[in-house]
């Protein structure tokens, strides 16, 4: 059986997505994907509170023509990574735009977060980090990455509620007050049971997430102040066609007590949602970010009581799980053959 690493990486950069709609930048109250709420909706463009999207029109995918991120805060404030503008474009909670950070533009700004305090922090690619406060630089911080982006995962907050920065290999990088590296550390552990199921370890429990198909990932996200897990997980089903399935699962004690779907964002097959397209918050919410053709949307994500999927047996006849000619294409091991 090919592991996790194998097709991680793969299917993470091949996401498709749907080009339709317009609209000015205010929530609707539309729901999608089993009462899945827009909550947000931004015109892509130039002008006052819009996304820009880059000209360059052989970047098939939208996604890398937008934003690269987004964060929500515990007041339901919106934040927008605008990579190609160089700005951070906030929203209240009503959709209505509030303000308009400017960022360097001799850095490509991939990730954002917000912490209580209401400090935001953006990273690069070479992992330059920026802190502001009510809208004004407040911090710089340079991680020492072997000038490789593809080392860095993103921001996020570890077991003491710090902001770090998060390697692929699961390694965190913590900052001080100092603008220098403090420490480094495991955020996590995801350790192979096996071929279905993989344990997430942290600072002070396992949890044991269980798969019917093929492992992609699985990360911690964040923890809720009430002690509960919140976990992507991704999996995949190969044959003659492609479709990894990408949701937020809930556990507290050990135990999985609900499900987020994110939104499938291709009609037939589809591939892995973009990390950063998902985001919760403290209090358990979970939002997701859609790039159109000719706006930004983001949408609250609501939480069955079980676990649940969006594979069925219709899916499953697309699919041909049986058919192993495609499984070599997405193992590494084998390319070389």
């Amino acid at each position: 059986m090919f592991s996790n690493k194998h097709i991680k990486g793969i299917i993470a950069s091949v996401l498709g997505v749907s080009l339709t709609s317009s609209g000015t930048s205010a929530p609707v109250g539309n729901k999608v994907n089993n009462h899945a709420e827009i909550v947000l909706k931004v015109d892509v463009g130039q002008g006052s509170g819009e996304i820009t999207y880059s000209s360059e029109e052989e970047l098939e995918d939208i996604e890398l023509r937008g934003p690269k991120s987004f964060a929500v805060s515990g007041s339901g404030e919106f934040f927008i990574l605008d990579t190609i503008g160089y700005q951070i474009e906030v929203y209240d909670k009503n959709g209505k735009s509030k303000q308009t950070i400017d960022l360097p533009e001799d850095k490509e700004f991939f990730d954002i977060e917000i912490n209580e305090d209401g400090n935001i922090f953006v990273l690069s690619d070479l992992g330059h980090v920026l802190q502001f406060k009510n809208g004004e630089l407040e911090n710089e911080y340079q991680v020492p990455v072997n000038q490789k982006r593809f080392e860095i995962s993103g921001l996020f907050f570890n077991k003491n509620n710090e902001i770090v920065v998060r390697l692929h290999d699961d390694t965190e990088l913590s900052l001080n007050k100092g603008k220098s590296l403090l420490k480094e550390e495991p955020t996590f552990e995801v350790k192979s049971i096996d071929d279905n199921t993989v344990e997430l370890i942290t600072a002070d429990q396992k949890i044991e997430v269980s798969y019917d198909y093929v492992p992609v990932e699985t990360a911690l996200l964040k923890s809720t102040e009430e002690g509960e897990q919140l976990i992507v997980e991704k999996e995949a089903l190969i044959g003659e066609g492609l479709y990894v399935e990408t949701r937020v699962g809930r556990y507290q004690d050990g135990e999985q007590i609900g499900t987020a779907l994110a939104i499938p964002t291709k009609d037939t097959y589809y591939t892995s949602i973009p990390f950063k397209y998902l985001y919760v918050t403290k209090d358990g919410k979970a939002y997701q970010m859609i790039t159109k053709k000719n706006s930004v949307e983001i949408y609250e994500l609501p939480f069955t009581e079980e676990k649940k999927t969006n594979i069925d047996k219709q899916l499953l006849k697309k699919i041909q799980p049986e058919d192993k000619r495609n499984v070599a294409f997405f193992d590494e091991e084998k390319l070389g053959d």
